[in-house]
């Protein structure tokens, strides 16, 4: 069975991924069961970077852990040892080898939104800008998939071959609905674009 993630994350108690298994798309919730180390006076199988005897801590549950850190950690002279990152510590005991991604099987998007410009460029921490439109480029079959405000048709002898499905939207409030609902159902591995974390 071939199978990678490509993307995770810790949200409360469960540990959220997304990946392919078998060539096929999967979500998962998983429960994690974290460990941390602490010093210990009797020798150890587990060692500190300095050769420190360690011992290990399991706990119940990804809050159980965050409260023994956020309780120890300001204790003098009781460092904590252990990847405090769940997500990650989950991953390397979910692959514990070297996982082979393949790219080829990843949604890959480049995404481009327009809006107006009448106060200038727009900012996303005053959002006074109409969006008009929002481009999504599949990076491998090249398909441009359009919202936008207004009726439009390709016209230009350069875009004729292009692969190109537009979606007439009312307004600026119907371009988002449908976009975020395209979004839900078919939702990419990775975004990518001209100035997009910050757009």
């Amino acid at each position: 069975m071939s199978q990678f993630y490509s993307y995770a994350w810790q949200y409360g108690n469960k540990i959220l991924t997304r990946g392919l298994r078998d060539g096929k798309s999967f979500i998962e919730r998983q429960p994690f069961k974290p460990t941390l180390y602490v010093r210990n006076d009797k020798d150890s199988q587990y060692k500190g970077l300095y050769g420190e005897n360690l011992k290990s801590v399991e706990f119940g549950d990804n809050r159980d852990c965050k409260d023994f850190v956020d309780k120890y950690s300001k204790i003098d002279n009781y460092p904590i040892y252990g990847q405090t990152d769940l997500t990650y510590q989950y991953l390397s005991s979910k692959y514990p080898d070297t996982v082979k991604f393949d790219l080829s099987q990843l949604s890959i998007q480049t995404i481009d939104i327009e809006t107006t410009t009448e106060h200038g460029f727009p900012n996303v921490d005053e959002p006074i800008e109409e969006v008009l439109l929002i481009s999504m480029v599949d990076n491998a079959t090249k398909k441009v998939r359009t919202w936008g405000s207004g009726e439009w048709k390709p016209q230009s002898p350069e875009i004729e071959d292009i692969d190109v499905e537009y979606i007439v939207c009312a307004d600026e409030y119907d371009l988002l609905e449908k976009f975020m609902s395209w979004w839900v159902n078919d939702y990419p591995d990775i975004i990518t674009g001209w100035n997009s974390k910050f757009f």
